[in-house]
């Protein structure tokens, strides 16, 4: 019997089509319930409902940069989905095209090596656009996109994006835009490798604050669900070194942390020079 809990991927269903997919809303059939996170499939809505202007997203992301007029027309187009924490929005080496742009959410993007190893190369949040790359190229999926917090997307067919790109050149505009901008923080972070772990760390917690942060009474909550591997991932360093480091940013009452793996940046001032001072003798 089929494994009613795992991970569907398809593309776009066609007429009469019985393809396995996320359900589109109307369907009968119930979710699989009692899933462990990460095998359920992402929840398939009504098609294409502009979204309301309630969302806050970042004005330097993809969504946030466009015109309301090319925004709501873009999430016009494809489908609407839902996926719960763990839920695979694509797969590396799958051959799809359609992008994603998340209304919500946080998306986990990491990478296979050829020897089986498995890194967390980036975080994406609301507001931003992924699956890009596999349209622009032609070719399979470069890595996996997994919900890092309860997601909702719009996906996008290939060639309707294509087609509004053509019609609409502000969104060509901004998707070279945030392509630029992710180049320049690949080459940020290329240089600031030779800076100790301690500041490679601060600034990640600045960043995450920044894109992601909640402010609560004591600071600013990053309710992301990162492993101390994933941090060592995202900055390059060993999990022992992420460890020591932020167990001494706890100590010096710089960060702090509530729940699993959720943190307060409670000294932001201290952070930023932290993350800007000079090469010391601090492990790497």
């Amino acid at each position: 019997m089929a494994d009613r809990t795992a991970p569907r991927t398809t593309g776009p269903r066609t007429a009469g089509s019985r393809t396995a997919g996320p359900r589109t809303a109307g369907s009968r059939t119930a979710a699989p319930g009692g899933a462990a996170p990460g095998i359920l499939a992402a929840r398939r809505s009504a098609p294409a409902r502009a979204v309301r202007s309630v969302h806050p997203w970042p004005p330097a992301s993809f969504l946030g940069c466009l015109t309301p007029g090319t925004r709501k027309e873009l999430l016009s187009r494809g489908q609407r989905q839902e996926f719960p924490l763990g839920g695979v929005l694509m797969r590396q080496g799958e051959r799809t095209s359609s992008l994603f742009l998340l209304i919500s959410g946080a998306v986990k993007i990491t990478v296979v090596s050829e020897n089986g190893d498995s890194a967390l190369v980036a975080v994406r949040f609301a507001g931003d656009v992924i699956g890009e790359m596999a349209m622009i190229e032609h070719q399979p999926r470069a890595a996996t996109g997994t919900a890092a917090l309860p997601v909702t997307a719009q996906r996008i067919p290939a060639d309707d994006f294509r087609q509004i790109r053509r019609a609409r050149p502000e969104v060509v505009e901004a998707l070279d835009r945030v392509l630029a901008g992710r180049l320049r923080v690949d080459l940020h972070d290329r240089v600031t490798r030779s800076r100790p772990a301690r500041a490679r760390l601060a600034r990640l917690f600045l960043d995450l604050a920044a894109q992601h942060g909640q402010p609560v009474r004591d600071g600013v909550l990053i309710a992301l669900p990162l492993s101390q591997p994933e941090f060592g991932n995202l900055i390059t360093a060993s999990e022992p070194t992420v460890q020591k480091t932020i167990s001494e940013l706890k100590r010096a009452g710089v960060v702090a942390v509530r729940g699993h793996r959720s943190y307060v940046v409670r000294d932001a001032a201290t952070l930023r020079r932290i993350a800007d001072a000079a090469d010391d003798d601090h492990d790497r």
